[in-house]
């Protein structure tokens, strides 16, 4: 009767540990469709979104806004170019909405992104738009909107440009034929594709 119990015992030990392993590989698989199609979590590293979000936030991204980008092929990993496509998201983005996004050159010469550096900001024009700064103040032609943190520009448009170091103040796309500054940019226009 004991070597029948002994059986027994063996018998229900595996199908337990069989049990906890499907449940575990559930719960992994779930978490990885979760990551990719509906949330992901940021820590913040920057002040570059003062005062809205200070360096160490912790934040949630919400995947299923703007649709989860998918890979269309695996070649990133032998050096070559990494494609996605992106789902059907429930919105699209619109003027102010804070969005998480990878830094879109890996080098200066091919168009691409590094997967683990991931940037947030504001966006302030969308397709369409044409954007400029006017002493500081960020527009979009025909659009009574407010656009960005107008506190900080405000402020920095108070600033002369005397103060502000050349190297910031003189920026993208560093040409003479524009001389566009941090105060004076545009007509930028936006395109749609």
């Amino acid at each position: 009767m004991k070597s029948k119990n002994i059986k027994y015992s063996w018998k229900s030990f595996f199908k337990e540990i069989c049990f906890w392993l499907k449940l575990f590989g559930i719960a992994i698989l779930l978490a990885i469709f979760l990551r990719i199609f509906v949330f992901m979590s940021v820590t913040i590293p920057t002040p570059s979104m003062e005062p809205a979000i200070v360096p160490g936030d912790f934040i949630i991204v919400n995947k299923l806004a703007y649709g989860a980008r998918i890979p269309k092929n695996f070649n990133f990993m032998q050096g070559g170019k990494f494609e996605t496509f992106r789902v059907k998201g429930f919105s699209k983005v619109k003027r102010n909405d804070v969005i998480v996004f990878n830094f879109p050159y890996t080098d200066w010469n091919n168009l691409g992104w590094d997967l683990n550096v991931y940037y947030i900001k504001r966006c302030v024009a969308i397709p369409g738009d044409t954007f400029y700064i006017e002493n500081g103040i960020y527009q979009v032609k025909n659009c009574p909107d407010t656009l960005g943190n107008y506190e900080n520009q405000y402020h920095f448009s108070q600033v002369p440009a005397e103060n502000i170091d050349p190297g910031i103040f003189n920026c993208f796309p560093f040409d003479d034929a524009y001389r566009w500054t941090v105060k004076s940019f545009g007509p930028l226009y936006v395109p749609h594709k």
